[in-house]
């Protein structure tokens, strides 16, 4: 069945326009129509895990760049980045360069390995990322961006 209004333009009048305009304002502004917090119809309910592993599933192989990721820039992103690969693969505890294992912290108190992207490629593979100690990745990231940058 075809919908009453498919193929048409311009069906409302500017003054019809204007009302559905206002009354849909007012509502906003008194806060009818406001679907945040209890008068979400989801407010209080979660996705059951076999959902969440379709979702995940889904998402195996897509590239940061085709996904949410890219509408935040720079440090952000990358921050985005990293909390996602921590929690999909778990905090690093070795160093898979120099084979550093002892649990070690950073002066402020951080973990002293990181999570390091090895191709450049970021996607969500665990074949792109590696756990790297904070000298290893330095050297590391400096050695590659330098390469990767002159040719």
């Amino acid at each position: 069945m075809q919908a009453w209004n498919k193929g048409l333009k311009g069906i409302y009048s500017d003054e019809t326009r204007k009302k559905i305009s206002e009354t849909l304002m007012s509502k906003f502004a008194s806060g009818e129509l406001n679907a945040s917090g209890e008068t979400n119809g989801f407010f209080g309910k979660k996705h059951n895990a076999e959902t969440r592993e379709k979702w995940k599933a889904s998402r195996v192989g897509q590239s940061f760049s085709d996904s949410k990721f890219t509408k935040t820039l720079g440090s952000k992103m990358q921050q985005r980045i990293h909390t996602w690969v921590r929690k999909n693969f778990g905090v690093p505890d070795h160093c898979d360069l120099c084979g550093l294992s002892e649990q070690k912290k950073t002066k402020d108190g951080r973990n002293y390995f990181d999570w390091s992207n090895r191709t450049g490629i970021y996607e969500k593979s665990g074949y792109h990322w590696w756990m790297l100690c904070k000298k290893c990745h330095k050297n590391y990231d400096l050695t590659f961006l330098c390469v990767a940058q002159t040719n």
